[in-house]
């Protein structure tokens, strides 16, 4: 049946018939026989403008692709007058013609409130409206002349699905579960509402990896400092988007990826690079500024970047390579044979994914992928102190500098917690560390590092060190993942949101009685 006479029907349907077609296909397309294995898990790329999916399948890398070969899908979805949801290529060809029910640039605006400014800076360039409705951010469409609401999880879930959809057809498998780059500044708002697009649009999330971090690992530098036989080092990563651009400092150690400066910038889009007059004169001045802020945000000299990671079209990136090449002279450019430089994002999710794919046949263990809850400890007052936050990508490595909180105080008892209370009372507490034989000296002079590593294996290990004697602590805890189901985490979580006044309340009253001298003899304060 043509397209046209499947327009003309679903016309004829109207709004109700028209969605109950497009549920029934949604529901046919995924019972579609499956010739392969039920384990691949694909990489998804999910940005602004455009979205890729791609995976490794017999160890070779390999690019999705819809029907007509393209693997730049637009994240874009739209729904017809009738309500009829369209997706990719479809969604943005009817962008002119109804424009108020075609969301694009959905990214910007996820895991923000209505009252906030940004969000409303954002709205005033939208051609779709952003509501507040029932107290959530919605997307506002006119369906069959009536107003529709959609949350955004709800609008991007139809994005997800047409990208799961497409990996299904090349892969000739079902797809159900991905490990998905989003932008560094995504944090858990953003992030949740990707989490639950995705279990919408039937997609388990493996894992979330920044775009920077994809584009790093795509480089191996994760390794290349060990093969080198160092421990530390950090790398300049720009990476050339089609509306915005950024620049960021990553920093390895023993093999851990930390995004530690970030700088994004929306006059270095591609867009903007084709301009003759933009590209020669405004575009070295720009570079420079944000190389510099970056820097200062990373708290690094340019002695301190061991080479340049660049990524993007790779007409673009010779625009830049030589303005890059000028400000850190004597850093390498490194450059990548298994994909091109606009690839390195989506390369780098996708060795993510393979290495939590079932047919890996390297060694990866790995019983948790993303720290369930917030780790941390217990401070004055009984605050809890969050070191690292609920939803982190795992191996990594987090500190704290504590100090004393009376004169000559002797030891320090840490208490590690796990929760989301603000309340240590309220969280869960997986151990206990003691130093004794601290230096004597005033109240807040004494300072301890305390380091917080979750390795692959979902093992916490805490160390207190104190930095004139050096003496320390150690304690390692199982995060064992079978401890808490799905819904245990949501309980969680949903209690924390709402208890807010509550553990302010508690906490104001906790500090007034370590005010009046209630036991605090071993405790501590954060730096």
């Amino acid at each position: 049946m043509s397209a046209s006479r499947v327009l003309k029907l679903l016309s004829a349907l109207g709004f109700a018939g028209a969605l109950l077609f497009a549920v029934i296909f949604q529901h046919l397309m995924r019972l579609q026989p499956d010739a392969g294995p039920q384990n691949q898990v694909v990489a998804i790329e999910f940005g602004r403008s455009y979205s890729r999916v791609s995976a490794f399948r017999n160890n070779s890398f390999e690019i999705i692709t819809d029907h007509q070969n393209r693997s730049k899908i637009p994240s874009y979805v739209g729904f017809t007058e009738f309500g009829v949801p369209l997706t990719g290529f479809e969604a943005k060809a009817q962008a002119g013609s109804n424009p108020g029910n075609t969301i694009y640039d959905l990214s910007l605006i996820l895991g923000l409130s209505c009252s906030d400014p940004s969000l409303q800076s954002i709205i005033k360039e939208l051609r779709y409206d952003v509501v507040s409705h029932d107290n959530h951010t919605s997307v506002k469409l006119h369906i069959n002349g009536t107003a529709q609401y959609f949350t955004p999880a709800e609008i991007l879930s139809h994005h997800l699905t047409h990208l799961r959809n497409i990996a299904s057809a090349q892969l000739n498998q079902t797809v159900s579960s991905a490990v998905i780059s989003v932008p560094s500044y995504f944090a858990d708002p953003q992030q949740q509402i990707v989490l639950t697009a995705a279990g919408l649009a039937g997609l388990e999330v493996k894992r979330f990896i920044s775009e920077e971090t994809a584009a790093g690992i795509a480089h191996h530098i994760d390794t290349m400092i060990a093969r080198h036989g160092r421990r530390e080092d950090n790398f300049l990563i720009c990476n050339l988007g089609e509306q915005e651009s950024s620049i960021a400092v990553v920093s390895v150690l023993n093999g851990v990826l930390e995004t530690i400066g970030l700088q994004t910038d929306s006059t270095l889009g591609e867009t903007h690079l084709k301009d003759e007059h933009l590209r020669h004169v405004t575009t070295p001045d720009r570079i420079q500024v944000l190389v510099k802020q970056v820097l200062e945000d990373a708290k690094i000299g340019e002695k301190d970047v061991k080479a340049i990671v660049l990524t993007g079209d790779p007409s673009k990136t010779g625009i830049v390579q030589p303005i890059l090449e000028g400000l850190l002279r004597g850093r390498k450019i490194l450059q990548a044979k298994e994909f091109a430089s606009d690839e390195a994002v989506v390369y780098g999710a996708a060795l993510q994914a393979h290495s939590v794919s079932d047919d890996y046949d390297g060694v990866f263990p790995s019983l948790v992928d993303v720290t369930f809850l917030s780790l941390g400890i217990e401070t004055q007052g009984g605050g809890f102190e969050k070191v690292i936050q609920r939803g982190t990508a795992i191996p990594t490595v987090k500190m704290r500098v504590i100090t004393t909180m009376m004169d000559e105080q002797e030891k320090v008892v840490i208490i590690v917690l796990e929760g989301e209370r603000l309340v240590a009372s309220k969280s869960r507490v997986l151990g206990r560390l003691e130093l004794n034989g601290l230096p004597k000296r005033g109240k807040r002079e004494v300072e301890i590092e305390v380091m917080f590593e979750v390795d692959f294996y979902g093992v916490l290990t805490v160390v207190e060190l104190e930095r004139e004697s050096e003496k320390k602590a150690k304690a390692v805890v199982m995060l064992d993942s079978d401890r808490f189901n799905a819904e245990g985490i949501d309980s969680i979580v949903t209690e924390a949101q709402g208890s807010t006044e509550e553990d302010e309340a508690i906490l104001r009253d906790l500090l007034k009685r370590t005010d009046l001298g209630g036991d605090e003899k071993y405790g501590v304060v954060v730096k």
